[in-house]
C-alpha cells in the first residue's frame, strides 16, 4: 500500500479555485489514507497475537511429548537392566520412543517456522508505523495529535513490542537434545 502526499490534479468542483480548500481536500485524503493504514495495523496486531497463541500451544504440546519420551526411555532403560534378552515389550517401547522423537522434531520445526513468521510480522508493523508517522508530517498539529493517540492505543512501537523471540530452543528442548546426545536412539537394538 502506497500513500501519496500529492492531491489529485483536478480536485472536486467546489475547491478548484481556492488554495485553502485544495489544502483541506488534500488533508482529508491524507486522513482517509491514514485511517485505512491504522485499520490495517490493527489487523496485523491481531494476527500477531494469533500467531503468538499458536506458538504457545505448540510449545506446550512439545513439552508433553518430551516428557513422554523421557518416561519411555527410562522405562526402556529399566527393562534393559532387568533383562539382557529383548522382549516384545522392549521393542514396543523402542518403537514408541522413535515415534515420539519424530513428532517432537516436527514440532520443533513448526516452532522455528512460527517464530520466523512472528518476527517478520513485528518488523512489518514497525515499518508500517514509521511510514504512517512520515505521512503525519504533512497534517495539521491537531490531526497529528489525534493520530498519535490512536497509534499509542495500537501499542506496536519497537520499545513497547514484546521482544522478538530468538531462534534458541526453550530449556526443555535443550535438555531433550542433551539427553538424546547422551542416549542416542541409534544405539537401541530392535529384537
Amino acid at each position: 500500500m502506497t500513500f501519496s502526499t500529492h492531491a489529485d490534479p483536478e480536485p472536486s468542483g467546489d475547491v478548484s479555485g481556492d488554495p485553502q480548500a485544495q489544502r483541506i481536500h488534500q488533508l482529508e485524503q491524507a486522513l482517509d489514507q491514514a485511517l485505512l493504514y491504522i485499520d490495517d495495523l490493527k489487523q496485523r496486531v491481531k494476527q500477531q497475537a494469533d500467531l503468538d497463541q499458536q506458538l504457545a500451544t505448540a510449545q506446550e504440546y512439545i513439552y508433553v511429548q518430551e516428557q513422554a519420551i523421557i518416561s519411555l526411555q527410562q522405562q526402556l532403560e529399566a527393562q534393559r537392566q532387568q533383562s539382557e534378552s529383548p522382549t516384545p515389550e522392549v521393542g514396543l517401547l523402542q518403537e514408541q520412543i522413535l515415534q515420539q522423537a519424530k513428532q517432537t522434531g516436527e514440532y520443533e520445526a513448526a516452532i522455528h517456522f512460527w517464530r520466523n513468521r512472528c518476527r517478520l510480522a513485528q518488523q512489518q508493523l514497525v515499518t508500517m508505523r514509521q511510514r504512517l508517522q512520515e505521512q503525519m508530517l504533512h497534517l495539521p498539529l491537531d490531526q497529528v495529535t489525534a493520530f498519535e493517540a490512536i497509534l499509542n492505543d495500537i501499542d506496536i512501537s519497537q520499545e513497547d513490542a514484546p521482544e522478538a523471540p530468538s531462534l534458541d530452543l526453550p530449556d526443555f528442548l535443550v535438555r531433550r537434545q542433551q539427553y538424546r546426545s547422551r542416549y542416542p536412539l541409534q544405539n537401541f537394538k530392535f529384537g
